[in-house]
C-alpha cells in the first residue's frame, strides 16, 4: 500500500495524500468517501468537511500531482534524457490514464491548464523560431509516446521480443529517440498518408432468444468501453443499455467480468483479423489502429490495472519489427543493431497506442483539427521506421 501520511499530519492532509495514491490505482468512479477515509484512517465525513466532497477531493489531489509534475516539465525538454521523463512520476501519469479512460470524469479545467499545453509553451520557450503548430505536434507525440510505452510496456516487450536484460537498453534508446525527435524535427512537422477511415460495428437485431441477448449484452459492453472504464460500468448500466433483463448478465454469463471477457475477445478477433490477416501487416500504416479503439481502450485498461486478459496474438508488432529490420538489413536477433530497431518499433508503436487513450481527452484540450493532427503524426511514426523523413 502507498504511503497516505504520518500521524502528524492532518485529517485534511491525509485525505489528500490518500487521494493521490487512489487516483493512481482505480479509475474516479469507483472512488468512494468511504474508501478515501479508510485509506486515510479519518471518519468519512471529513471529505465533505474539508473538501466539499469525493469530486472536488479527487480534482484537488490530482492537481497537486500535475503541478509537481509541470514544475519540472521545462527541465525535460532541456535535457538529454537517459529515461522517459513521465515514468518517475507514477501517481500523475496512471490518474492521468484513468481520467482519460473513464469519460464519466468531466474535463472542466479545474485540474489545471493540461499537460500538453504546458509542454507546447515549453518548447516555445526553447525553439522560439518554430512554428507554433510543431510544438503542439511535438507535444501530443511527446506526450502519447510515452503514455503508450508506460501502459502498453508488457505487450510491447511480449511483441518486439525484448528480452529481460535487453529492457533497460531498449527504454533508455527510446528516450533518446525522443529527445531527437524533440530537437530535430522537422518545422513544420510534414504530414503523412493515414490508412482508411474506421468502420463502425453493426448493432446486433432485435431477434429473441439466449443468442441474441448475450450479442445485445456484449455489443453493449463494446459500447459502453468507448465511454468509460469497465471498472466503472454497473451491471445495471449494463443491462440498461443491452435493453434485457438484470438477471440474464448472470444467467447466462456468470458475472458482468464475463461479459467483458467476452467483449475483449470479439474486439480483439475483430483487430488481429484486420491488422494481420493473412500476413499482412497493416500496422506498418500508422495509426490504422485507430478503428479499433474499444479494444484497445479496455486493453489499456486492463494492463494499467493488471487484470487479466485472454491471450493477445501480437503478431503484428513482430512483423513491424521485421519489417525494420529488412530496411536496415539486418540478420542477428541479438547486439546493438538488433536493439536499436526493437527501440524503433517500440517508439512508433507507443506513440499510436499512446494516442488511442489519450485521443479524446487532446483533442478537447488542443482544439487541433484531428485529421491534421493524425497526419502529422503519422510523419513521426514513419520516422521512427524509417530513421528519416522520406
Amino acid at each position: 500500500m502507498l504511503h497516505v501520511g504520518t500521524d502528524k499530519e492532518t485529517g485534511s492532509e491525509r485525505l489528500l495524500a490518500a487521494a493521490c495514491a487512489l487516483q493512481a490505482e482505480r479509475p474516479p468512479v469507483t472512488i468512494t468517501t468511504r474508501l478515501l477515509a479508510k485509506r486515510a484512517g479519518v471518519h468519512h465525513t471529513l471529505a465533505n468537511y474539508t473538501h466539499g466532497g469525493v469530486a472536488a477531493l479527487l480534482t484537488a489531489a490530482f492537481r497537486r500531482e500535475q503541478t509537481k509534475f509541470a514544475v519540472a516539465l521545462p527541465r525535460m525538454f532541456a535535457e538529454s534524457a537517459g529515461a522517459l521523463p513521465l515514468s518517475p512520476y507514477q501517481n500523475f501519469w496512471r490518474a492521468y490514464i484513468y481520467r482519460a479512460l473513464d469519460g464519466s470524469v468531466p474535463n472542466d479545467g479545474t485540474a489545471g491548464e493540461p499537460i500538453v499545453m504546458q509542454a507546447v509553451d515549453a518548447l516555445g520557450d526553447r525553439f522560439p523560431e518554430r512554428d507554433r503548430s510543431t510544438h503542439v505536434t511535438l507535444a501530443i507525440a511527446w506526450w502519447c509516446l510515452q503514455v503508450g510505452a508506460l501502459v502498453f510496456d508488457r505487450p510491447l516487450r511480449l511483441g518486439l521480443a525484448i528480452e529481460p536484460f535487453d529492457h533497460g537498453a531498449v527504454q533508455r534508446m527510446a528516450a533518446e529517440l525522443l529527445t531527437l525527435l524533440v530537437n530535430q524535427a522537422l518545422d513544420p512537422v510534414p504530414c503523412g498518408e493515414l490508412a482508411a477511415a474506421p468502420v463502425s460495428a453493426e448493432r446486433p437485431g432485435a431477434a429473441t432468444g439466449r443468442k441474441a441477448a448475450e450479442a445485445r449484452l456484449v455489443h453493449a459492453a463494446i459500447e459502453l468501453l468507448k465511454e468509460r472504464a469497465e471498472q466503472g460500468v454497473s451491471g445495471r448500466a449494463l443491462a440498461q443499455r443491452a435493453d434485457v433483463n438484470y438477471g440474464l448478465i448472470h444467467h447466462y454469463f456468470g458475472s458482468k467480468e464475463a461479459v467483458f471477457d467476452a467483449a475483449f475477445v470479439q474486439l480483439h478477433e475483430a483487430y488481429v483479423a484486420d491488422m494481420v490477416a493473412a500476413d499482412t501487416q497493416r500496422l506498418a500504416a500508422p495509426f490504422s489502429m485507430r478503428s479499433h479503439e474499444p479494444f484497445l481502450r479496455i486493453w489499456a485498461y486492463r494492463e494499467l490495472a493488471d487484470i487479466a486478459t485472454p491471450p493477445i496474438d501480437l503478431k503484428g508488432m513482430r512483423l513491424l519489427l521485421e519489417n525494420i529490420l529488412r530496411r536496415r538489413n539486418v540478420e542477428r536477433r541479438t547486439g546493438q543493431d538488433f536493439a536499436e530497431a526493437q527501440a524503433h518499433a517500440y517508439c512508433s508503436l507507443a506513440l499510436q497506442l499512446g494516442w488511442v487513450v489519450c485521443r479524446c481527452d487532446l483533442q478537447e484540450t488542443v482544439a487541433a483539427d484531428e485529421t491534421d493532427t493524425l497526419a502529422r503524426l503519422s510523419a513521426i511514426a514513419r520516422w521512427f521506421v524509417a530513421g528519416d523523413w522520406r
